[in-house]
């Protein structure tokens, strides 16, 4: 079975060799009886003369699933002259043996690779190979063409998810890592906007507003979702807000900064004291221009 790039056995022998899924499917397996002996019993083949009392009898001290044949076959010994024959004895084993490994190889083992045990498992386990296989961050950063402001958290996962050759995962984590930084693109047009309308009033829009909206000081921030319309319209009323001093507007504003970022952004995560002295340091809100308060709950 393969997974992620990881090759795992497809039979219960070669799996038990491996001592973590050994660890594992005895664990899984610990909340069934019949299969937790089974397992013993590949394990810890039983003496000859005690299979049948140890596996097969009607009260036998760790019974197990057989061929019904193979029951008869033990039973009819027991009851003739043949119940001390260590050789068909021994040929009873073997047939178990070979009874229970045809159905974990063809339906325990396959079910196994199912199960939540395995699969949180697996999920770690692949995860922390692709990390120690993992390239420099920064020449995959080059190599997707983006600039020195793109989320590391994010940018991690894109990679883990190339290396573990999940591609449409991949994809779509690339999307978002575009999406949540200030591309060169995004920066030039913003760029020509603040030329054009300084060209036509004598001031940018900052410089007018006391708000600058520009990506890259949003995103020094710590705001992940720079490219979403909502985001700054609800950023640049915030910062008026607070430029005027309007506490109720800032509290408002706010709150819908917080439902519109995701749940790691840095700047959703802070109190709403920390986020504007933030916007100050960093120069989103300009104190040049207007006096205000800083929001005291």
């Amino acid at each position: 079975m393969k997974k992620d790039r990881i090759t795992y056995p497809d039979g219960i022998l070669d799996l038990l060799k491996v001592p973590e899924l050994r660890r594992l499917i005895r664990q899984d397996m610990g909340s069934s009886p019949l299969l937790a002996n089974e397992l013993e019993f590949l394990l810890s083949p039983p003496i000859p003369s005690e299979v049948y009392v140890k596996y097969l009898s009607p009260d036998a001290e760790n019974p197990v699933k057989v061929a019904d044949q193979i029951r008869q076959a033990a039973s009819q010994m027991m009851r003739g002259t043949s119940s001390a024959d260590l050789d068909k004895w021994s040929k009873i084993v073997a047939l178990m043996r070979k009874d229970i490994i045809k159905r974990f190889d063809s339906k325990i083992v396959p079910a196994f690779y199912q199960r939540d045990i395995f699969r949180k498992w697996h999920e770690q386990t692949a995860i922390a190979k692709a990390k120690a296989n993992m390239g420099d961050p920064k020449k995959v950063a080059k190599k997707l063409d983006l600039d020195e402001h793109y989320d590391a958290n994010i940018l991690e996962k894109y990679m883990i998810a190339q290396a573990l050759g999940r591609t449409d995962e991949a994809a779509k984590i690339e999307k978002k890592l575009r999406e949540g930084h200030a591309t060169d693109l995004r920066h030039i047009e913003h760029q020509v906007r603040k030329r054009k309308e300084k060209e036509a009033t004598g001031k940018t829009e900052a410089e007018r507003t006391g708000v600058d909206l520009t990506p890259a000081k949003l995103l020094n921030c710590g705001f992940r979702n720079v490219s979403e319309k909502k985001l700054r319209e609800a950023i640049m009323k915030f910062s008026t807000a607070v430029l005027t001093a309007k506490k109720a507007d800032q509290k408002a504003f706010f709150k819908k900064i917080q439902a519109l970022e995701p749940e790691s952004g840095i700047a959703r995560n802070m109190t709403i004291e920390n986020l504007v002295k933030t916007m100050r340091k960093k120069g989103v809100i300009n104190e040049g221009v207007y006096k205000y308060d800083v929001y005291k709950p």
